[in-house]
């Protein structure tokens, strides 16, 4: 399952390992691809993840949020 996100509070392009480090502790996302240009995350997951858990993955990295996917 591929989803598509915009991430808010990246500052910098060092966001964009802080962001990726933290998606990748939950244990169905497969892949993650960060860009700071875009303000966009896209993830590969093996089954259907909460928005919810992954913002309370990315608090706990900084100052994180992604918002509804780009497209659902």
């Amino acid at each position: 399952m591929t989803k598509s996100y915009q991430v808010a509070g990246m500052t910098c392009e060092r966001c964009t390992g802080l962001v990726r480090n933290a998606l990748q502790e939950h244990p169905k996302v497969k892949r993650v691809q960060v860009s700071y240009e875009d303000a966009t995350v896209f993830m590969e997951t093996i089954d259907q993840v909460r928005l919810e858990d992954l913002n309370l993955l990315l608090a706990d990295f900084g100052n994180f949020t992604l918002v509804e996917p780009i497209n659902p």
